[in-house]
């Protein structure tokens, strides 16, 4: 694995966020989004399985070829399975980070422990270990470029 597929990484830019930092797009506060990417790690576990929305298989085929593309995640991409008013589950931003960090090792250590394990992501349907950290490298940089965290082409127009 190289350095690039560890979500380690680019665990440090979470790790400047404040609760006052406002999102470039979107609604989620600082808190909020990195609970969400908690959420989602835990479901790449299968903690809960996830229902597969898509049921064209000609749609999630697309949607699979869209996952491995160099393409990021689309702007404001409505999630069904999220709502703007999900309660905080942590008593603290540092405390939602620290869990985050938590969980990515989780989610190393389970793979290492069930490495043919896979389980469904709502939109690309069931993935392998792999698949799923193609998923969360982009899905993570993509909440870190909606914070302002990293360098983007988009964000220096």
């Amino acid at each position: 694995m190289n350095s690039a597929d560890n979500l380690r990484d680019i665990l440090p830019a979470f790790a400047q966020l404040t609760d006052e930092r406002v999102a470039l797009w979107g609604s989620m506060t600082p808190q909020q989004m990195v609970e969400h990417l908690v959420d989602t790690l835990r479901a790449s576990r299968g903690i809960p399985e996830l229902p597969v929305v898509i049921a064209d298989e000609r749609r999630l085929a697309a949607g699979r070829r869209f996952l491995f593309s160099e393409q990021p995640l689309p702007r404001n991409v409505a999630n069904p399975l999220m709502t703007s008013s999900q309660p905080l589950q942590y008593s603290s931003l540092a405390e939602s980070v620290a869990v985050l960090s938590d969980e990515i090792d989780e989610f190393y250590q389970f793979f290492a422990a069930n490495p043919a394990a896979t389980f469904a992501h709502p939109y690309f349907g069931a993935l392998s270990f792999g698949e799923w950290l193609v998923f969360h490298n982009k899905h993570f940089r993509h909440h870190a470029e909606q914070f302002g965290l990293l360098n983007s082409k988009e964000n220096e127009q």
